[in-house]
């Protein structure tokens, strides 16, 4: 059976780690990208991180959250695994909280020494993280926010199970209502149990710049990003500089660039690019550089009051990819 487990593992750590990109740690379920519309662009959300995916890919981020968000997401993963992700933010007072979890998952024969057939066994890995944002300076310095998560991550392989305990320290940064710029360190921390399997410690930077290319009657209705209807609701408490502000209204194309160094890897980096082509329909597209491989990403963003519809899917070698997700504002 050691053989067995060993070979499961193997396999799911490499599922996970071919779409994740460079490095060579484990835990790589914390390396997934998640959120349709973040991997529409190529995952380049660090600097912008401006909806509930933040909590992935830059807590700080969270404080542009103005109404509470819930949205769920499923891939058909690789090499029949499936990954399943919820997350919800909810602005509470001067700060918004946020929670999300990320589900990797696959079934395998389970067999003895002599290759006689025991059923089958259920093998996942799954990361649940706790965030939460704010402006520390709201008077003194609007324009910067911090985000911090600790993450509680799971590996289940048949009778063998492992689990960690991480955290990630994120900083957004308003240089005007056109460019922000974020930067996090992720997955710092320990494996709880004796096993050595240290989580992917990560540095990731990325700057964001808003646009407008073709104006009046797009922006009279909606802004790039194409939030729900209800997302708007929000009172005048939260349109301060250092928060969303209404610095999206009147844009209609975002650009974003991602830069990333993990501890125990080589560089890489991430474009992206999100259009509003009308009203309610958005159109994204992206690059990942990671390592020697390039994925290519594109993505559609449909707004249906107050529900948002994502999907994007990735060019890899392993196929298409598909990515489709739904975002509830209330």
């Amino acid at each position: 059976m050691r053989k067995q487990n060993i070979k499961i593992l193997l396999l799911l750590a490499f599922t996970a780690f071919v779409y994740a990109g460079a490095g060579s740690s484990g835990n790589e379920v914390l390396r997934v990208d998640v959120g349709a519309r973040p991997i529409g662009m190529g995952g380049a959300f660090t600097g912008l991180a401006n909806n509930v995916d933040a909590i992935y890919y830059n807590p700080a981020g969270l404080v542009q959250v103005e109404a509470m968000e819930l949205s769920l997401m499923h891939s058909e993963y690789i090499i029949d695994t499936r990954c399943e992700y919820v997350a919800a933010a909810l602005p509470v007072k001067n700060m918004v909280l946020g929670v999300n979890t990320v589900f990797l998952w696959n079934t395998f024969d389970k067999m003895d020494s002599v290759r006689y057939p025991l059923g089958s066994i259920l093998v996942y890995s799954s990361a649940t993280t706790f965030s939460f944002a704010l402006t520390p300076l709201p008077k003194g310095m609007p324009e910067l926010s911090v985000g911090v998560n600790a993450k509680y991550t799971y590996l289940s392989l048949d009778d063998f199970f492992q689990s960690a305990v991480v955290f990630d320290l994120g900083i957004l940064y308003l240089f005007d209502k056109d460019l922000s710029f974020g930067i996090v360190a992720k997955n710092f921390g320990a494996v709880l149990n004796e096993v050595s399997d240290p989580a992917p410690m990560t540095i990731r930077a990325g700057l964001a710049y808003l646009l407008t290319v073709n104006q009046p009657e797009k922006s009279k209705a909606k802004a790039v990003g194409n939030a729900p209807k209800n997302f708007k609701k929000s009172s005048g408490k939260n349109q301060t500089k250092g928060k969303s502000g209404g610095r999206f209204q009147g844009k209609d194309l975002i650009l974003a660039l991602d830069v990333e160094k993990p501890l125990a890897g080589d560089f890489s980096g991430a474009f992206g690019a999100d259009y509003l082509i009308m009203e309610d329909l958005n159109a994204r597209a992206g690059v990942a550089l990671k390592g020697t491989d390039m994925n290519v990403s594109l993505g559609l963003g449909y707004v249906v009051d107050n529900l948002k519809i994502d999907y994007s899917v990735i060019f890899s070698s392993f196929g298409l990819l598909h990515y489709p997700s739904l975002t509830v504002g209330f």
